[in-house]
């Protein structure tokens, strides 16, 4: 037998649905995405311009960004600065920690007690960045070791020790087993076990820089190729007062030039031939939002470089 739908309930179950949906509506506040500006390889400047705060108080604002279309606050964000009261009109923000030659979608956001308001989403593409290779020392003898991956590096002799004059950029721990590669924010600050990440990830930059490791790979007694190791704090010690102490001996160890190092490499020699090189860090960070964690810091202006000793300040040369 044919069954029958009676439409004369269908059409009032929709209405009476439309006009619960509308009552419910949050007052959010309006907001319209600035225009994208200075766009380097690394970082890009917008902002945005609330309109009206949506009759409730603004607790957040800021611009958000992805490489998928429609970004949100759950994806990177940066936030404005509101200790100074409530924020209405134009506000501008550095996009930063952007992989060069990569489409970027961007939206202002406002935040108010109701909820999240967006503006409207703007395209951007980073520019091309050209990644110059290392400048040894051309007057000092280097030999060379290989890791489980292929990778060759030049050694130098100074004192009594020798040292790597490259960067670490193993994905093998000298057992043959993987370091995992973690690029997602909330995975790498909840590690407790050993991992690795590229600058921004960004893997063309550990052509020259190296990876970046974590703690947990470093403890281990594995990350080196076999026969070496990370430097504990009385070897650093040593290296250090070999080159003249403090001050001195980042002048001795240091890449010479601006090839690299957007300030220091001018006062350097790099004599000893270590040719230390301002690979950045993933350096914890705190920001209200909902991407508070690890954020990458300070390429090409410092080098950070990991010690075995437990608890120890990671040695460093700075500008």
């Amino acid at each position: 037998m044919k069954k029958t739908i009676n439409t004369r309930f269908v059409v009032p179950i929709i209405v009476l649905q439309f006009l619960f949906t509308s009552c419910i509506l949050k007052d959010v506040p309006t907001v319209r995405t600035s225009s994208i500006t200075e766009i380097e390889a690394l970082q890009a400047k917008t902002g945005g311009d609330i309109k009206r705060d949506g009759n409730s108080k603004i607790t957040e604002a800021g611009v958000c960004w992805s490489i998928q279309n429609r970004p949100s606050i759950y994806d990177s964000i940066v936030v404005v600065d509101l200790s100074g009261g409530q924020i209405l009109g134009d506000f501008y923000a550095h996009v930063t920690q952007l992989q060069p030659k990569t489409k970027y979608f961007v939206k202002a956001f406002a935040t108010n007690d109701e909820g999240t308001g967006y503006g409207n989403e703007v395209s951007f593409t980073t520019s091309e960045m050209e990644i110059a290779s290392i400048n040894f020392n051309p007057s000092v003898n280097y030999e060379n070791i290989t890791d489980l991956d292929g990778n060759i590096y030049k050694t130098i002799n100074i004192g009594t020790q020798v040292w790597m004059a490259e960067n670490l950029k193993t994905t093998k721990y000298c057992d043959g087993s993987l370091i995992p590669n973690i690029t997602n924010t909330n995975q790498w600050k909840n590690l407790s076990t050993g991992a690795y990440c590229d600058y921004v990830n960004y893997s063309k930059f550990s052509d020259v820089y190296g990876h970046l490791y974590n703690w947990y790979s470093v403890n281990n007694g594995k990350l080196c190729p076999a026969g070496w190791h990370v430097p504990c704090e009385s070897e650093w010690d040593l290296l250090i007062d070999y080159l003249g102490g403090e001050g001195i001996a980042a002048v001795k160890l240091t890449e010479y030039g601006k090839i690299h190092w957007d300030i220091f490499g001018t006062a350097a020699t790099n004599e000893s031939g270590f040719t230390a090189l301002p690979g950045g860090i993933r350096n914890m960070l705190s920001f209200f939002g909902a991407n508070a964690g690890y954020t990458f810091e300070e390429l090409n202006l410092s080098c950070y470089l990991w010690t075995s000793t437990p608890d120890l300040e990671i040695p460093g040369f700075y500008p």
